[in-house]
This record gives C-alpha cells, sequence and structure tokens, in this order.
C-alpha cells in the first residue's frame, strides 16, 4: 500500500481514521486503521511518515501519539483493523502543528518548539524563549545549490512577524524579521472571474502571527492567516509575495500547488508561476486581454525580449510577399 493511496481523518470527539482509497480497483474507501487514543480531545493537527506509513496526531491537550497505517488487504473479515497506537510525549499546551522528516518529529505548541528522535525516543527543545499563541513550525530541505546534501533547517514562527532559523539538532541559528519586508502591496490573483488590479503605491509594514509554516515549492516557506497567503524566500531574508484571500482555514500544498480550504466549506486551487510562466499559460489558453493586461501590470518583472519570444510563438509574423523582378525590353 502506498503513501498516496491513503488518506486520514479526524473527528472532534478524537477518533482517528486511516482510509484506504481503493483508486486500482475504483471501489469505495476502506478504513483500514482506528485509533481513540486522543478520546474527549480534539484533534489539532496530523501528518505522515510516508517511508513507513505512520500517522502522527496532536490533540487540544498536548498529547502527541502515532498509529500505523494498515491495509484493507490485512482485515477482509472486518470492516476496519485495529493497530497499536503509542503515545509519544504530552507537550505543556496545546498542539499547533507537527512535522516529520527523516526521523524527526518537530511539535509545535501554543507555548515553544519541540523535537523527537522518533528512533531513539529523545526529547529536546528549540531555543529558551517561550511564547504565547498559535505560532506554527516546519522542516526546511536543503536540496540545492551549495548547501545541497546538508542537513534539513527548521523554521519555527515567533511573534512580531519573526521567525526562528534552527538546526537539524534544535540550536538556533538566526532570527528573521519581516515586519519591515512586508511593506510591499499585494499581488493580485490572476483569475479568468475578475480583472486583477495591483497598486504598487500600497505598502504599510505588518506585524502578524504566523499560525502554521509549509515548506512550499522552490525553497520558499508558506503561512496564511484568514485574510492573507504569505510566501517568503528564507534563505535570502525576502518576501516574495503576499496576496489577499478571504476566509482561508487550511492550505495544503504540492510542489508550486495549494489547495486552500475555506470557512464555508468550499475549496480553491492555486499555483504560484513566476509572470513569464503565466503570460504563457494565457496565451495557450487564448485569454489574450488578461495576458496583456498582466503583461503591464508586472512589466518591471518580465524582460521585454522574453515577451516578443511569447508572442512571436504564437503570433509568427507573416511571410514576406515574394519579390517579382520586372524587366523591361
Amino acid at each position: 500500500m502506498a503513501w498516496w493511496s491513503v488518506c486520514l481523518s479526524s473527528l472532534s470527539q478524537g477518533l482517528v481514521v486511516v482510509w484506504e482509497l481503493q483508486l486500482e480497483r475504483r471501489g469505495r474507501p476502506e478504513r483500514v486503521s482506528v485509533s481513540w487514543e486522543h478520546r474527549g480531545q480534539t484533534v489539532t493537527s496530523l501528518c505522515w511518515d510516508t517511508a513507513a506509513l505512520r500517522v502522527f496526531a496532536g490533540d487540544k491537550g498536548g498529547k502527541v501519539s502515532f498509529l500505523r497505517a494498515g491495509s484493507s488487504k490485512l482485515g477482509k473479515g472486518s470492516a476496519f483493523v485495529i493497530f497499536p497506537v503509542q503515545t509519544i510525549t504530552t507537550v505543556d499546551s496545546r498542539v499547533v502543528q507537527l512535522g516529520y522528516l527523516d526521523g524527526r518529529l518537530l511539535v509545535s505548541s501554543l507555548s515553544r518548539c519541540y523535537l523527537c528522535d522518533t528512533e531513539r525516543e529523545k526529547f529536546w527543545r528549540v531555543g529558551n524563549k517561550e511564547r504565547d499563541g498559535e505560532y506554527g513550525a516546519c522542516f526546511f530541505p536543503l536540496s540545492r545549490g551549495v548547501t545541497a546534501g546538508q542537513p534539513p533547517l527548521l523554521y519555527c514562527a515567533r511573534p512580531g512577524s519573526r521567525v526562528w532559523e534552527a538546526s537539524f539538532s534544535g540550536d538556533v541559528l538566526s532570527t528573521h524579521q519581516f515586519k519591515q519586508l512586508l511593506a510591499i502591496p499585494p499581488v493580485p490573483l490572476i483569475s479568468y472571474r475578475s480583472e486583477p488590479h495591483y497598486n504598487p503605491a500600497q505598502k504599510s509594514s505588518q506585524s502578524i502571527a504566523f499560525p502554521r509554516l509549509l515548506y512550499f515549492g522552490d525553497q520558499n516557506l508558506l503561512t496564511w492567516t484568514d485574510s492573507a497567503i504569505y510566501v517568503f524566500t528564507p534563505q535570502s531574508g525576502q518576501v516574495l509575495l503576499w496576496t489577499e484571500v478571504k476566509d482561508v482555514v487550511e492550505i495544503a500544498v504540492y510542489r508550486n500547488e495549494l489547495f486552500c480550504l475555506h470557512g464555508d466549506g468550499h475549496m480553491s486551487h492555486l499555483s504560484l508561476l513566476s509572470v513569464e510562466r503565466c503570460v504563457d499559460r494565457l496565451l495557450r489558453r487564448e485569454a489574450w486581454s488578461l495576458a496583456t493586461t498582466v503583461c503591464v501590470m508586472f512589466q518591471h518583472a518580465i524582460a521585454p525580449s522574453r515577451v516578443r519570444l511569447l508572442l512571436q510563438n504564437f503570433f509568427p509574423p507573416p511571410k514576406p510577399c515574394p519579390q517579382i523582378t520586372l524587366r523591361v525590353f
């Protein structure tokens, strides 16, 4: 059973269920693992260990546990299979976010971040200063350039639009301050449904809490509030962009794709594209007016030579008229 063929869900009563999707057989999803370890508590965060098919769960009371995902092939005679569940730890307050990478579990609570070596069952704190509120944390793989092959980093949100950068062993290396860097205008969403508007004069610093942090795209960090989405490039200490998106409750990412759950239950799908790729996609879909608007709106970010190349791909120059030579006798 591959990790992409299963999904997990949790209920407010503390039940955690792993479902096998039956993609190959196109059948109904089947429950393959169930955990009541968090009975009576709201499960506040879930994450996967995709290599070992383990599910980590954290709840409102601070308990963190893991459940191994089974397979419907192991339990044909029953509706689901109950696998052993293990409590890993109980932290000081509600679990805000969990993350897992290469044998390490990252737990972000309301007051601080903890790192757990799941193989050696060792725990330690990330940094010494506490905080009070919903602040996320995530692993940050280093897979490009001179940092390729080095251990991953950790990023832990702090009050006042700050983020700690820490080593894979939990030592804080530096603090990134994004408050003043966020004094840039929001980038409009490019949609067929409405005309985008961009006001470069709209600038004001923002002091916000980052309730979740996600590794996103090409060495970026993503976070959001209920009214906006933010993308940072922490290695260069820059804000890539922020955009206004209303009523965002949860976001899942895959490469440069965002899948957003909104408060009213509907899902939206967003893609992070460079200006040139955006224009190229619009031209391929024959959205001529919108492509022109994007070119004008972001002319500072696209080279004129690239615009000419894009236009030539879709509007090749007319063939020259054959030359006729007249001879007078």
